[in-house]
């Protein structure tokens, strides 16, 4: 016979994702492939839809177009939560050069862009390396100044 006990270790939450995407493809696509990384998704096609989906959950990473709505989306996302991370999902202009993609996305206010078209594969990719804890390369700490000590004759 089996046994709980409750001393075993309490697994973290998952990350949870929000996608706006109006295109029900891309937003099963994208919501499905999060899914089987360990993402926790929620999705929706409109600004309204996922400003209500804002109030009932803490969102962790938003990924939004480029769009109206996406920058709207981000200023309640941030409003509720500074800390949420955006990635913004550039326009379908294939010939868009990366510098713009990229101007877009500061102008919205996200942490990453991605400029269509891009691999469901890369875009797990991005999300796994938003949704790690943030590790310096070099140790953040003040350096330690040695002070000597004089000793009075």
């Amino acid at each position: 016979m089996a046994t709980l006990s409750n001393d075993s270790a309490v697994l973290p939450r998952a990350k949870t994702v929000l996608i706006l995407a109006p295109h029900e493809a891309e937003r099963t696509a994208i919501r499905a492939t999060l899914g089987k990384s360990g993402f926790s998704t929620i999705a929706a096609s409109t600004q309204i839809d996922a400003a209500a989906l804002c109030a009932d959950s803490t969102i962790d990473i938003a990924i939004v177009d480029d769009s109206d709505e996406g920058r709207a989306v981000i200023n309640v996302l941030r409003a509720r939560n500074g800390a949420v991370k955006v990635l913004v999902l550039s326009q379908d202009d294939h010939d868009a050069p990366p510098d713009q993609v990229m101007a877009a996305a500061l102008r919205a206010d996200a942490d990453r862009a991605l400029s269509r078209p891009f691999t469901l594969s890369y875009l797990v990719h991005v999300v796994h390396e938003m949704a790690a804890p943030f590790k310096p390369s070099v140790p953040l700490r003040a350096p330690q100044q040695h002070q000597q000590m004089s000793s009075a004759a």
